[in-house]
This record gives structure tokens, sequence and C-alpha cells, in this order.
């Protein structure tokens, strides 16, 4: 599974021995097969999620070089998420919202963090909003 890590990029996966996740996705990644790995990232949201992150790279680097948070791409993103929930909970905007396409290019437009779906908001958030 370390291996995989390594083949395709410790910027967009990790594992803890278990798992191996995708940081820009968000997502456990099925690791039995190379092959399914690859297919994860030839999915349009993986392609999507990286041409964001490069794009965020190159417009905001020197944001990132005066930030003294030292937060990770996993950490801003899992930040990103429950703030997002949190907002949605407090403003009682129901989180089926969050699907609706107009919301998410708004999103996607003025953010630079992959757009949750509404079962993770629910499942992984929303206990701790």
């Amino acid at each position: 599974m370390c291996g995989f890590v390594e083949e395709f990029g410790e910027k967009y996966f990790t594992t803890d021995g278990k798992i191996l996740f995708c940081k820009l996705c968000e997502v456990k990644v099925m690791f039995e097969k190379r092959f399914t790995v690859k297919q994860h990232c030839k999915a349009v949201k993986h392609k999507s999620c990286v041409n964001r992150e490069f794009a965020a790279e190159s417009r905001q680097r020197l944001l990132f070089e005066i930030s003294h948070s030292g937060s990770s791409i996993l950490g801003s993103a899992y930040e990103f998420s429950k703030d997002l929930c949190k907002m949605m909970v407090s403003s009682n905007i129901p989180l089926h919202k969050v699907e609706a396409a107009s919301f998410r290019k708004f999103l996607e437009k003025h953010t630079t963090h992959p757009i949750p779906t509404e079962s993770k908001l629910r499942k992984n958030y929303l206990a701790s909003c």
C-alpha cells in the first residue's frame, strides 16, 4: 500500500497502513489492485481536484508562503468541509442544497477545496456541528 503512495504521489495519497486515502477527493480508495488506484486517478472528480489544486498553487503561492498555520491539504479540506456543514446547519440551509449545480459552481469558483457531497457532510461532519 505504501508503494501506491510513492508511485501515485504523497501529495495526493496517504495511508495509515489499513486504508489508502485520496487527500484531494477526501475518499478511501480500494488498493487491493493497482488497477483500481489508476481508475480513481482517471476519474473526472479526481482530475478536477488535481486541476483545482494546480490552479490554487500557481494563483495563491504568496498566501501559502506567508501562512504560518502549517496545515496540510488534508487538514484544510477537513476544516473547510466542517465549516461548510456548520454554516449550513446554523443558517438552516438543508444539506441537500450542496448538490444544486449553481451552489456547487459558486463554491468551486470561489474556493480551492473539493466540495463534499451531502452524504459526506451528513456522515462525517454533522455530529460535530
